[in-house]
């Protein structure tokens, strides 16, 4: 009876293994109970007696029953591992048959807790990123471009007294040729003793700073001028430019190999055409840009030692206001004329365009007041043939007028031409002497002709 019991307990727990590998998986199990070890070793010592099996044979504890008041199947302890040869690998062919996926084997508490902690972790770093990337495309949200490179275009020009304008001149060219420059205008004039150079060079910008100083060994330098300017903008704007008409190209050689016919093969390769002017233009002006952006030009004058002169800089008149004396002969046919003298102010912007407001009062008017008010617009040219008007004395010119005539509290126009010369012309005051012809109309009275003859003085302001 004892050896029956031994077997069936035997039996029990060869199933309960078979039963724990088959749902057994990657993770670690729980130990398996030990009650049935000192049966096994029972039973291989042979029938010691009751005694011995019942000590063996212990009731299984109450967590250890399943729903029904069964035996649950204990968790098989992991089979060891073979040690060479075939049964390394046989342990390997037969544990994939044998082992269950992870997701259905059960894991600890405490291993359950650290694992969701850091897949926690990983999906909410998967999250952020995710949703990152989707504000950024769901708002339109770019980096910004770089910044267009700076581009820098400098000119300078320089004024050096030297003793020696031709040994100026050669140092300077051993100057640019040792900083990788290059002379593109040379031109020397004047006597010797009094020769004066000018020299248009291009030089590195790395090179250019370091250039001006060493200009400042070869002489004394009278004047300079420096202007930087950044054509970083107009080249990265260019750049643009040049992609989208690429861009607009490709396009067209896809329509016109899709053409059907003459017609449409014309119209595309007319804007193909036009399109490749406009690309091969750009291209100019970036390479024109990069070159500018290369090197600096810088314009040197030289001049021998006393031949220097001071530059004068002259002002600039902005207009020429003046006055004017004159005369007017009113020519009414029948009616016979009459005669207004007056004077007024002349305001001369430049020789083409000057305003006139004049008013005179009849020689036998027995009123108070003005009889004649005139205001003009007009202008003069000069010959070329007579001096163009740059001579200091007596200078011709032709000229028009038109404006408005206010004659005896009658609204008309006037328009007519000028004859006239400059008696005297400077930089400060000119003298003029002139006859004006008009005709004016457009009153109840009719028309009628005036000839007024004056005398204007203009001084620069």
């Amino acid at each position: 009876m004892f050896r029956s019991l031994r077997c069936l307990l035997s039996l029990v727990w060869v199933l309960f293994v078979l039963g724990g590998c088959a749902a057994g998986g990657g993770a670690e199990p729980p130990q398996a109970p030990q009650a049935a070890a000192p049966v096994m070793e029972a039973d291989a010592q042979g029938a010691p007696g009751a005694e011995p099996a019942a000590a063996a044979f212990q009731a299984p504890p109450p967590e250890a029953l399943d729903g029904a008041g069964l035996l649950a199947a204990p968790a098989a302890a992991p089979p060891p591992a073979p040690e060479s040869g075939s049964g390394a690998e046989a342990a390997s062919s037969a544990a994939p048959a044998k082992t269950a996926p992870a997701a259905e084997q059960p894991r600890p508490t405490a291993t359950l807790e650290a694992a969701g902690d850091e897949e926690a972790r990983e999906v909410g770093a998967t999250e952020s990123e995710g949703s990152a990337a989707e504000t950024g495309s769901a708002t339109g949200v770019q980096v910004p471009a770089p910044r267009p490179q700076q581009m820098l275009d400098i000119e300078a020009q320089l004024d050096v007294e030297v003793e020696d304008v031709q040994e100026a001149t050669e140092s300077l060219r051993t100057m640019v040729e040792g900083r990788q420059g290059q002379v593109i205008e040379e031109a020397v004039t004047g006597a010797e003793g009094a020769r004066q150079a000018r020299l248009v060079v291009r030089v590195p910008v790395q090179a250019a700073h370091d250039f001006l100083a060493a200009l400042e060994e070869l002489g004394a330098v009278r004047a300079r001028n420096l202007v930087v300017r950044d054509i970083g903008k107009q080249y990265f704007d260019a750049t643009l430019r040049l992609e989208n008409l690429q861009l607009t190209l490709a396009r067209y050689q896809q329509l016109l190999a899709r053409a059907q016919n003459v017609q449409e093969i014309m119209s595309i390769e007319a804007r193909l055409s036009e399109v490749r002017g406009q690309i091969e233009q750009i291209k100019g002006e970036l390479r024109w840009m990069r070159d500018r952006a290369a090197r600096a030009t810088v314009t040197v004058m030289l001049h021998s030692t006393g031949t220097y002169v001071e530059p004068i800089v002259r002002p600039e008149a902005r207009f020429y206001p003046g006055l004017r004396a004159s005369y007017l002969g009113d020519f009414r046919g029948d009616d016979g004329r009459a005669g207004y003298l007056g004077a007024g102010l002349s305001l001369r912007f430049s020789r083409y365009f000057s305003l006139d407001l004049e008013g005179l009062r009849g020689t036998d008017s027995d009123t108070s007041g003005l009889d004649l008010f005139l205001l003009t617009a007009g202008g003069e040219f000069y010959s070329e043939f007579m001096g163009e008007g740059n001579r200091e004395w007596f200078n011709p010119y032709l000229g028009f007028r038109a404006g408005y005539a206010r004659f005896l509290r009658r609204n008309e126009a006037a328009a007519g031409g000028v004859v006239g010369v400059e008696i005297l012309r400077t930089e400060v005051v000119t003298v003029e002497a002139e006859t004006r012809v008009y005709g004016f109309f457009g009153s109840s009275a009719g028309g009628h002709l005036g000839v007024q003859p004056a005398l204007g003085v203009n001084v620069a302001f």
